[in-house]
């Protein structure tokens, strides 16, 4: 799988995670029950890090899908060992 499938694979399943963990906890507050009760227990930690992650996968799909910068001869040349 190349790297750019990677990244839009796992910001999809981010991007569908959320709501629904989101709302699972809405879901178990309307309830009156805590996650730990409806066993959820880690339930707004995997909150927290999907949000966490979402940004830094953006970034590494953006970086994937990046055209190639045009090569600089010049500069090229002046850095390459005697």
């Amino acid at each position: 799988m190349s790297w750019q499938r990677y990244c839009r694979v796992l910001l999809a399943g981010v991007d569908a995670s959320l709501p629904a963990h989101q709302r699972l906890l809405t879901l178990a507050e309307a309830s009156d029950l805590t996650p730990e009760a409806i066993g959820l227990t880690d339930l707004e930690a995997r909150l927290s890090g999907l949000r966490e992650a979402r940004p830094e996968l953006a970034k590494m799909l953006d970086l994937a899908t990046r055209p190639p910068r045009p090569i600089d001869e010049a500069r090229l040349a002046e850095s390459a060992p005697p």
